[in-house]
């Protein structure tokens, strides 16, 4: 599934949880989209764990070191900033550290696609869709790390 398709659906699931069983942190978009991005993140990074490991070691630029170690220090890395999200107490440093994240990632995702490698199945999104999507998952995490 499309990384902004997760998010769309993890936001309206929480959402309607916040509207059903009058949840408090998921009552407002805002929390909604708190929840919906660290189930994004847990998620993906779990994948970085499962056959989909061999595709994202392909798209490390090759002048990187240890590409098995560096995709596996991501999945762990976005598992943990997903889920200090969910807390009050590091959801700003979370926010931070996974927008870092995106931007050091972002080389090995304009690799893949100009390599023309294939991701899941597919072509790796090209660099038209990758950096609009990069741009909203970024503003998305500030919002989220530095609302009330």
């Amino acid at each position: 599934m499309s990384p902004l398709l997760l998010l769309a659906a993890l936001v309206l699931l929480a959402r309607l949880a916040g509207v059903a069983w009058d949840a408090e942190a998921v009552a407002t978009w805002a929390g909604a989209i708190r929840y919906g991005l660290a189930g994004s993140f847990v998620l993906m990074g779990l994948a970085h764990f499962t056959p989909l490991r061999l595709d994202l070691v392909r798209m490390v630029p090759r002048s990187w070191p240890r590409p098995e170690l560096l995709v596996a220090l991501a999945g762990a890395a976005q598992i943990a900033g997903g889920a200090g999200l969910l807390l009050n107490g590091s959801k700003t440093v979370a926010a931070f550290g996974l927008a870092v994240l995106l931007l050091l990632k972002l080389p090995a995702n304009l690799r893949a696609a100009k390599a023309r490698l294939v991701v899941r199945g597919r072509l790796a999104t090209p660099p038209w869709a990758r950096l609009p999507s990069h741009v909203l998952w970024i503003l998305l995490l500030f919002w989220v790390g530095w609302s009330p």
